[in-house]
């Protein structure tokens, strides 16, 4: 079914007669155009005039012929033309208002052929007419051809058989012949392609699976001592962090000599100090005084004590640290070495599973594309050893 013209007046919210020719220019030279426009311009008022031209009955209104026509008008009309394989017809929907209130509705459905001849003149009779030459009664044709305003939604959630009838009736048999030739080609050149692949496939070697086994458990065996290797790292970065807080305590240290230095520097200090108030004692008393030189004194002592212990922190750390970067000198010489070996192996064993996989899937597909859709058999051709194996 495919709709040529549409022609109606006072339909909703378009006031006055219009004429929507789809089989003329420039409809007729697009493929897909869209009914655009802001809210109430009269979109929905046009598939309106569709539904009410072939069924008497719109989407949105329950009683079309009192809403449709406006208060101010006198009559609607609606006139849809349309082909069903290579028979047009017309189907017409009218109503108006007359002295004593509204006349109508009426519909008529006529087959052009050169001239109109009339087929039907009831409403009943044209909505019936009109659903055994098209296929559609008027929800069917809502939810496969019109899908106004969101309803595309209904025809996905139709009932399966619902949906197989609805679209066996749009596509008609000669879709369907059209699609079967396609198919045929399809299957023709897929079998062409397939000796073609299966000629190329005969020059592939085979996949050494011994060797294929070997290279993966050389992986592995790679892999183990790669992660001990990073074992190993991690333990040295521990180690690292150790040497670190060494370094910091040997900093400690190198202060606390500067500041033994100093405490050098003073005590000697206070000793001339002590001295010249030991002789001053003879004469005053500075017991006071006295005392705090002393604190000072013990304080003295109490600071070698620690540089004393520093030092011989500092001497044991000096040793684990050289101990400690011979070992990671040695560990990344291990290490470097490892890489290269797991870098070469695992190219060598990407290469082979790369092989052995496009070989699986080329196989794949040439079986699948080996099917013919058309009458259901399988296609034969020369099957390479590549293939069997």
């Amino acid at each position: 079914m495919k709709i040529l013209r549409l022609r109606f007046k006072n339909v909703a919210s378009l006031r006055g007669e219009w004429d929507i020719q789809f089989d003329a220019p420039p409809l007729s030279d697009t493929g897909l155009f869209a009914i655009t426009g802001p809210n109430g311009s009269g979109k929905s008022s046009i598939l309106d005039a569709v539904t009410l031209g072939l069924y008497g009955e719109t989407v949105r209104l329950r009683n079309p012929e009192r809403d449709i026509t406006t208060w101010i008008e006198d009559e609607s009309y609606s006139d849809v033309t349309f082909r069903v394989g290579e028979a047009v017809y017309r189907s017409r929907w009218w109503a108006r208002k007359g002295p004593e209130g509204l006349v109508g509705p009426e519909m008529s459905l006529s087959l052009i052929n050169g001239t109109e001849n009339l087929l039907e003149d009831r409403i009943i009779r044209v909505r019936s007419r009109i659903g055994e030459i098209t296929g559609l009664d008027f929800k069917r044709f809502c939810r496969s051809v019109l899908l106004a305003q969101g309803q595309f939604a209904a025809f996905l959630n139709a009932l399966e058989n619902e949906r197989a009838d609805i679209l066996e009736k749009i596509i008609e048999a000669e879709v369907t012949h059209e699609l079967g030739e396609d198919l045929k080609k399809r299957s023709a050149a897929a079998q062409e392609r397939l000796l073609q692949l299966q000629e190329q496939d005969a020059g592939f070697p085979a996949v050494d699976r011994e060797r294929l086994r070997d290279l993966e458990r050389d992986r592995d065996e790679v892999r183990a001592q790669w992660d001990e290797t990073l074992r190993r790292i991690a333990e040295l970065e521990q180690e690292k962090e150790r040497l670190h807080i060494l370094e910091m305590c040997r900093d400690e240290l190198h202060a606390a000599q500067e500041a033994c230095a100093e405490a050098d520097a003073q005590e000697a200090s206070i000793r001339q100090e002590v001295e010249r108030l030991e002789k001053i004692l003879a004469a005053r008393p500075l017991a006071d005084e006295l005392q705090e030189l002393r604190r000072d004194d013990e304080n003295r002592n109490a600071l070698r004590a620690r540089l004393d212990a520093l030092q011989r922190e500092a001497a044991d750390d000096r040793e684990s640290l050289r101990t400690a970067r011979e070992e990671l000198t040695l560990t990344r010489q291990s290490l470097e070495k490892a890489r290269q070996r797991l870098q070469e192996e695992e190219e060598a064993f990407h290469d082979a599973f790369h092989r052995d996989e496009a070989i699986k899937e080329a196989s794949q597909r040439l079986q699948d594309a080996c099917l013919d859709p058309w009458n259901g058999t399988a296609c034969t051709g020369r099957r390479s050893p590549a293939l069997n194996s």
